[in-house]
């Protein structure tokens, strides 16, 4: 599956120019601070290679291969929506795509950009804020994530027009949140803030049917949901901030591998996918 071909890196006239404006100007949008988004990628850039970060990355290629690009054909322009450390990015890069991510910090784009030029491959990153619109042409990309981010922004129905907007006509838009119903991972990442191990402000959790009438909303058709990370592990990273071992390493590395196990068995099926943590919906710009 690695890629060693550099993606031509996407022109830059189908930007717009106003949104193009908007996006030099620093006015994050996040409930969070704009220093707090840059601390984190700051700890996560220390957590890569880690055992804690590996479990939550293992998940997540998997999900990538077996939901984000199941049954797909190969996407040549791929957006981004809030890219954050650039997972998905390196990902469909190394798949052979033109990669494009938007984010509005800047230290999550240095940290994209170091993970993208350390495998070889290029891509456009902008710094963006979100409310303002995105900067592109309309019908300009094949496929568009956004993972993470509706929960952290104020206008997320708002978000959702502007990805249909620049999707090109049968594009697949694949759509990740923090879901509401997933308790045991919303007590825990209070817990994190309670400690200082996560940052605190708002997270504005989404259910599964919030989320889906926002995305049917937007004029997507839905095609296929699942869950993403129904059980923390016993070892949890505060999802890549500072670890908090909970058990000594032995009994904490078998917990995981069982955790990991249960996880991928009940994680795509009805009723557990509705509590899991994150909720994601694979959808059509018809």
């Amino acid at each position: 599956m690695e890629e060693t071909r550099r993606p031509a890196q996407p022109n830059k006239p189908f930007l717009h120019r106003k949104a193009r404006e908007a996006s030099e100007r620093d006015k994050g949008s996040s409930f969070l601070s704009l220093p707090d988004w840059d601390r984190v990628a700051a700890s996560i850039g220390e957590s890569l290679g880690k055992p804690d970060f590996d479990y939550f990355r293992n998940d997540k290629l998997d999900c990538y291969e077996t939901f984000y690009f199941a049954d797909e054909a190969p996407a040549s322009m791929v957006l981004d929506v809030g890219c954050g450390p650039g997972h998905f990015m390196l990902f469909a890069a190394r798949n052979g795509a033109k990669v494009t991510g938007l984010d509005a910090s800047a230290g999550m784009l240095r940290l994209t950009r170091q993970r993208l030029e350390s495998a070889g491959f290029d891509g456009l990153l902008l710094q963006t804020d979100l409310d303002t619109g995105l900067p592109f042409q309309e019908a300009t990309f094949d496929l568009a994530v956004c993972e993470s981010v509706l929960n952290h922004i104020r206008r997320p129905a708002a978000v959702l027009q502007e990805t249909f907007r620049v999707l090109k006509k049968g594009g697949t838009f694949v759509l990740d949140v923090s879901n509401a119903w997933g308790l045991p991972w919303r007590t825990a990442i209070r817990l994190a803030q309670w400690t200082g191990s996560y940052p605190e402000g708002r997270i504005h959790w989404l259910t599964p049917r919030r989320t889906e009438r926002l995305v049917e909303a937007a004029g997507f058709r839905i095609h296929e949901t699942r869950g993403l990370h129904l059980i923390p592990p016993p070892r949890f990273t505060s999802i890549g901030f500072r670890s908090r071992p909970l058990l000594p390493p032995a009994a904490g590395q078998r917990l995981e591998r069982l955790f990991y196990r249960l996880n991928q068995t009940l994680e795509r099926s009805a009723p557990f996918k509705h509590v899991c943590f994150k909720y994601l919906i694979k959808s059509r710009k018809p």
